[in-house]
């Protein structure tokens, strides 16, 4: 095997700084200088034809191809020295950083361009790095030239040290410095400017502070938790509220075993456990539950995730005492209830609830009703035989008595003018059999009345008309409410009660045509009505017998 040809440039080969070796046209190392050799291992060839920069075991090297045909030559340069200085002097310039050193007497040996522009300092080499480029006093209130002697003791402490300085342009800032000491005599520092991150963090703990206040205020229960279910925030209301034991703000504990001294309260604790497992099995869903205590307390418990985009950091829970409110929500209620009653017993159960809605005046036309009068014979010798109140107590025992037979029947009671009853078929609901229904009701009424005697004995007699026919219904005016009756249907059953007889239940032709398959009449003839002239009329006297 014969050697390979000596290259032609033996000033370029021969030097030692630089490193060379002949390719051929392939790319294989024919021939490399020792310095090529120590550097590079012989079988490595840089491919990259145009000059580079490049980083190999621990040097920088500056790599350029020379043509020389039918191969070409390889320079390496060694620029390690020269590239980390041009480095350092790009840290030394880097327009956000403050790099300084100073000796181990605290006196400045170096301070790049920005940090003299940031602190206002001419870089002279020797002044006292206290009161110019470091305060006196540090951010926790230390000795700054206790920092400056310990450092070489205990440089893991000032690793991270802060400290407050004043601008060049007089405002205050903060640094964050990283010291290191160098070797035996000096310290190297690197200082960032962190004051509105400081000024964030002051705002956000103002926030935090005026939060927690926020909460310690409220009369709400409020309890935060995060994903592990770990307690990261309690008020003094959670506190009064559940009494929980010390235990429960500690551990790593699940939902439901973090919330048995809450459970262990309800008086349905299974469906207080499924508000807790649908939080678990629906990290995103946000829950409103009302629950009641053992002792008859009454809490709203709302829970939500906190998230930040996309990622749920934990869950609020809020528990609010509304035992009182609900105490008076279920008085207001039970007092909705006794004036809608009072309505009722006012007014027709429909008619109530249209008022309630509309609180206009309310008409209504029926073609076919029936209308009863009742009156109390001798009234005016009665009352004045006895005392009021005596003669308030018997007009309440009969007519208590007929309201019980109107409900019987399923009529409706329409008022009591003194003395007199007056009650009305077929409205506002539709019944078929209401004339029926007012004729039976008004003979069990003749015979109710025989029950009753004044407290001097003597019996109570009742007058009774009935007329069947068309009525207009309303209720008019805004105060003192009645629903009443108007139209000939219900002057001409008046009529008949106030032409009619002790004992006796007076009614029309009208009525008796309707009725006399069923009920036994007698036919009284020819009466003059006041208003109508003269009409034909009949005694109603009970009901035929039924097959």
């Amino acid at each position: 095997m014969t050697d390979p040809p000596v290259p032609p440039f033996e000033w370029l080969t021969a030097t030692s700084v630089q490193g060379v070796a002949w390719l051929d046209e392939n790319g294989t190392i024919l021939w490399a200088n020792q310095t090529y050799r120590q550097w590079v291992d012989p079988d490595t060839v840089p491919q990259n034809p145009e000059p580079y920069l490049w980083e190999h075991a621990g040097q920088t090297l500056w790599v350029e191809h020379f043509a020389h045909p039918p191969g070409q030559l390889v320079r390496l340069t060694d620029v390690t020295l020269r590239h980390v200085q041009q480095l350092y002097q790009e840290l030394l310039n880097a327009p956000n950083c403050i790099m300084a050193r100073w000796n181990r007497e605290g006196r400045l040996l170096m301070l790049n361009e920005h940090g003299q522009k940031m602190l206002g300092i001419s870089p002279n080499i020797g002044q006292p790095v206290i009161g110019t480029l470091l305060p006196e006093v540090d951010a926790q209130g230390h000795p700054t030239a206790t920092m400056l002697a310990d450092i070489w003791h205990q440089p893991l402490l000032y690793l991270f040290y802060e400290t407050t300085c004043i601008r060049s342009d007089g405002l205050p800032m903060w640094i964050s410095w990283r010291l290191r000491p160098c070797g035996e005599r000096e310290v190297l520092a690197l200082g960032i400017e962190i004051t509105e991150l400081r000024e964030s963090e002051e705002v956000l703990e103002r926030s935090l502070t005026l939060l927690r206040s926020m909460f310690e205020a409220i009369s709400d229960g409020v309890l935060a938790l995060d994903l592990e279910g770990r307690v990261l925030f309690y008020n003094r209301s959670f506190l009064s509220q559940w009494s929980p034991p010390p235990e429960f703000f500690s551990g790593d504990w699940d939902l439901l075993v973090r919330f048995n001294p809450v459970t262990e309260l309800m008086q349905d604790p299974e469906r207080f456990v499924r508000h807790l497992l649908r939080v678990l099995t629906e990290p995103m869903a946000e829950t409103f539950e009302l629950h009641h205590l053992k002792d008859y307390r009454a809490y709203e418990i709302t829970s939500r995730p906190q998230s930040m985009g996309n990622r749920i950091l934990g869950r609020v829970w809020t528990f609010r005492d509304v035992t009182m409110s609900h105490l008076i929500e279920e008085e207001l209620r039970l007092e909705k209830e006794k004036s809608d009653q009072l309505l009722r017993n006012v007014l027709p159960e429909p008619i109530a609830e249209r008022l309630k809605r509309d609180p206009t005046a309310i008409a209504d036309h029926f073609n076919d009703v029936s209308v009863l009068f009742a009156d109390i014979v001798g009234f005016t010798q009665i009352s004045s035989a006895i005392s009021a109140t005596d003669l308030v107590g018997l007009l309440n025992r009969i007519f208590s008595n007929f309201d019980a037979l109107a409900e019987r029947y399923h009529l409706e009671k329409i008022k009591t003018i003194g003395d007199a009853y007056m009650v009305v078929g077929g409205m506002p609901f539709p019944q078929a059999n209401h004339l029926e229904a007012i004729a039976d009701m008004a003979l069990d009424l003749q015979a109710a009345i025989i029950q009753f005697r004044t407290y001097e004995g003597e019996r109570v007699g009742l007058r009774v008309g009935i007329h069947t026919g068309a009525v207009v219904a309303g209720v008019i005016g805004t105060k003192r409410l009645i629903y009443d009756l108007w139209g000939d249907t219900v002057n001409v059953a008046s009529r008949m009660e106030s032409q009619g007889e002790g004992g006796k239940i007076q009614v029309t032709e009208d009525v008796y045509e309707r009725l006399k398959e069923g009920y036994v009449f007698r036919k009284r003839g020819t009466v003059f009505v006041k208003g109508k002239g003269p009409m034909i009329t009949y005694w109603l006297l009970g009901r035929l017998p039924s097959d």
